[in-house]
């Protein structure tokens, strides 16, 4: 057993906090568990990133974790304690160890007991436990069906009138809410009141089913449970570890990374959003703490005219058009409210005719069955009244499930023109001056709607005149109809009259599995340079450079190895074989290494127009990577280009850089296992970022040399972070990723980790200069929502919240 350096530190209202890690191998975070009795309690990766700890240099920080205890299964573990005595009742904590994606054995690391210390209140802690051991428990049910198709099973709770109140019940997947049911569906005819006893209602009221989402089939272990809505989040059994086969490979998404190791079949897939009661508290301390009462509109705030889109002429849409009236109209800011689309023949209306009618000075844009937040529209218009210079104005937004609870939030960032072609980052509520929307619809080769509107105006206005108010100002209705293929089209025609304008060749609009934006390469061959830095590793770096000449295509390619003081005899026989081929070079470059100087020099010694940086250890990049990075760094506003790496058991190793978290910055989403849904799928988009991996990078030689190539102070750490900030500080420039650009990254494989006191010593300095130097940035990143915390990569909600100097939020709940 490998020793353990940790702490528990308090355990309030239910969730243990601490830290915890392994000095001997650092390079993965520990799985906490909790358990009383012999049965877990939660469980907790040790990842959340502390500057406190950082300081003392426990990994870097990132190794804290909140573990929220089960009341459900401190009720189960009643009946163990009554069997083993409260001699026995010590809440003991264990670790479990991540390596290569699998999770080791657990390893007992402490309990706590009447003998530590009253810091962390272990006394009352057990206390607590026993007394709400003690409680009669109210909620029992169990799942008894979970297949490709459904997830069934049945519940009650023995204080409810089922026959009056059926049970609202939560389907949650890896902590994460999934779906919503009513425990009352009369299709189901098995009996299961002789399996329990006292229940108050009729059997079939007691059975559920959820259809099984799509995402459980991806052969990837998950955790299953269900919650009943109203008894505190409780389950109505223990969590199911499910791994479902994959569906066939013709359904199957071809954005994820297949495994190039045998995926764990123990470790569950990392959640997706906010785990249960995130949300929620997160509503509570950023919402309804800044409510303000209600306040009429000020003087100087410009009119409004709020437009409904409506896309059916079904009952049901009439009715959500009349909820999103009424949310409007209770906010009494004197707005006009006019919607358009299918509907009635005296009432139909297209947009332009809608913009037509409008009369005020700000033309809000929404869907029929969204629902405008309360003081959403005094935000909206304090917002226009002060940002003058803007032109158009959008906002955060989250979901409402079948019984009006809130999920899911849409967290959005700064104003991307990529991402806006292909995603729908104009969702909920959207707003522009209504002399730009009418200037839109005049011009539009093509009818528009709410999404292609607010494109239009963003691609005829500067960056600078696009505002984001990171607020939550609407909640959508879930199942709205998705976006219509036709948006492609408009995209492609939008796109084609900007190249004609400029006399340049347009961009291929290819409408896939999502659309994506195939960028022009000229005619003439390109020249690219690719440096690859190495010290021995023959077996990784001889399959690389082959897959890179074999994709390489038309390319003008040349292959840069930079020998730094390799020693093996396979490594030179590699050298040998490699060199037979024109288009690779090897360079020299003696001990010590400093990646900067090393990168530096080859670029030098280089010819290309496009330099492409690649680690040794990159692995089986997708056929077209080369080609994709080529295009993108051909873009005359791209300054680099960064690639979707994967670690070799498929999960996410990046998919960009997000600034301040870890003191500096970090990879987003490291080790999740189904990076298409992440966040609504924003990483399957191309989008500009503050900065990418040199891991696999690219950029043009023009740009590398404006800035001065990699800062040499910078040996090791953050380089790359420093050079794609230079890089837009200095050239104005945008640093992309790029999801279409993808490979493995099996990380570390020369260098190895920074464990040694030499190697702290020296990312200790490397942090303090880059900390030093980009101070006003680190922690304002454009492109990480200030509505999510810096304590995680997960893209967790703040606690306390990030969002400064926002306007209030105004409720008449708080007037009266």
């Amino acid at each position: 057993m490998l020793p353990l350096d940790g702490y528990i530190e308090e355990i309030d209202d239910g969730v243990v906090r601490g830290w915890v890690w392994g000095p001997a191998d650092p390079s993965e975070p520990l799985i906490v568990t909790a358990t009383l009795a012999g049965v877990v309690l939660g469980a907790a990766r040790a990842d959340l990133y502390r500057p406190d700890l950082a300081t003392h240099h426990k990994r870097d920080g990132f190794c804290g974790f909140e573990l929220v205890l089960s009341r459900s299964a401190l009720v189960m573990a009643r009946f163990k304690m009554r069997q083993l005595g409260p001699a026995r009742c010590e809440l003991e904590f264990s670790v479990q160890r991540l390596k290569d994606g699998r999770l080791g054995p657990r390893e007992h690391w402490t309990s706590l007991d009447r003998s530590h210390s009253a810091r962390i209140y272990a006394p009352a802690t057990l206390r607590a436990s026993r007394g709400l051991c003690q409680d009669v428990r109210t909620v029992f049910g169990a799942l008894d069906r979970l297949d490709q198709d459904t997830i069934a099973g049945w519940c009650f709770h023995s204080t409810l009138d089922h026959g009056s109140a059926p049970l609202l019940v939560d389907l949650l997947v890896d902590d994460v809410w999934a779906d919503t049911a009513v425990a009352a569906t009369p299709t189901w005819t098995e009996r299961v009141g002789q399996r329990v006893s006292g229940a108050s209602g009729a059997a079939e009221q007691m059975r559920f089913r959820f259809r099984t989402p799509p995402f459980l089939r991806d052969g990837h272990a998950h955790r299953v449970a269900v919650a009943v809505k109203g008894s505190d989040g409780a389950l109505i059994d223990a969590p199911a570890l499910v791994r479902l086969p994959s569906e066939a490979a013709s359904t199957v998404s071809t954005f994820r990374m297949p495994p190039l190791i045998p995926p764990s079949t123990q470790m569950a897939g990392c959640a997706d959003g906010p785990r249960q009661g995130e949300y929620e508290r997160w509503i509570e301390e950023v919402e309804r703490a800044a409510a303000e009462p209600f306040a009429p509109p000020a003087a100087g705030w410009p009119s409004l005219t709020v437009l409904i889109e409506t896309r059916t002429l079904k009952v049901s849409e009439r009715a959500a058009l009349a909820e999103t009236e009424a949310s409007i109209r209770q906010q009494d800011v004197g707005a006009q409210i006019i919607h358009f689309g299918p509907g009635p023949a005296d009432h139909r209306r297209t947009l332009k005719q809608a913009i037509g009618e409008a009369t005020g000075e700000i033309v809000a844009l929404c869907a029929a069955g969204d629902v405008v937040a309360d003081g959403a529209l005094a935000t909206l218009l304090r917002t226009t009244a002060a940002e003058r210079e803007a032109v158009l104005f959008y906002s955060d937004d989250d979901l409402l499930d079948a019984m009006g609870t809130r999920r899911r939030p849409r967290f959005k960032t700064a104003y991307c023109p990529d991402r806006a072609l292909t995603d729908d980052v104009f969702s909920g509520l959207t707003a522009m001056r209504a002399e730009a929307a009418r200037d839109a619809v005049a011009t539009s080769p093509l009818p528009l709607d709410t999404a292609t509107l607010a494109v239009k105006v963003a691609r005829a206005v500067a960056s600078r005149a696009i505002c984001h108010i990171p607020r939550v100002l609407a909640h959508r209705a879930m199942g709205q109809p998705p976006r219509a293929k036709w948006q492609s089209a408009f995209v492609s025609a939008l796109l084609q009259g900007e190249a004609a304008a400029r006399g340049v060749a347009a961009p291929l609009v290819i409408d896939e599995e999502g659309r994506r934006i195939l960028w022009p390469r000229p005619a003439t061959p390109l020249s690219v340079s690719v440096i690859i830095p190495t010290k021995d590793r023959a077996a990784l770096f001889e399959p690389l450079v082959h897959s890179l000449l074999a994709d390489a295509g038309d390319l003008d390619i040349e292959i840069l190895i930079v020998n730094n003081d390799s020693r093996e005899e396979a490594t030179f026989a590699a050298f040998r074989r490699l060199v037979s081929d024109p288009r690779v070079r090897i360079l020299y470059v003696p001990d010590p290494f400093n990646y900067s100087t090393v990168n530096n020099f080859a670029v030098a010694e280089s010819r290309g127009d496009i330099i492409v940086f690649a680690n040794n250890d990159i692995a089986e990049p997708v056929p077209g990577t080369l080609d994709e990075m080529v295009r993108q760094a051909l873009r005359p506003d791209i300054g680099i280009v960064g690639a979707r790496l994967s670690y070799a058991d498929g999960t996410n190793q990046h998919c960009g850089v997000a600034l301040g978290i870890g003191g500096v910055g970090s990879h987003l989403l490291k080790g999740h296992s189904d990076l298409g849904r992440a966040d609504h799928g924003r990483f399957r988009h191309a989008q500009t970022l503050s900065a990418v991996t040199a891991a696999l990078m690219a950029m043009r030689r023009e740009v590398f040399e404006a800035v001065g190539g990699f800062d040499e102070v910078l040996s090791i750490a953050y380089n790359d972070v420093d050079l794609c900030l230079r890089v837009t500080a200095e050239t104005g420039l945008r640093v992309l990723y790029t999801p279409y650009a993808a490979a493995y990254h099996l990380e570390s494989q020369s260098r190895g980790l920074d464990r040694t006191p030499a190697k702290r010593a020296r990312l200790a300095r490397e942090k303090a200069l880059m900390t030093s130097r980009w101070s006003d940035v680190l922690f304002s990143d454009p492109y990480l929502s200030p509505n999510h915390s810096l304590t995680s990569r997960d893209l967790r909600p703040a606690h306390p919240p990030r969002v400064a100097a926002v306007a209030p939020r105004f409720t008449r709940e708080a007037a009266e």
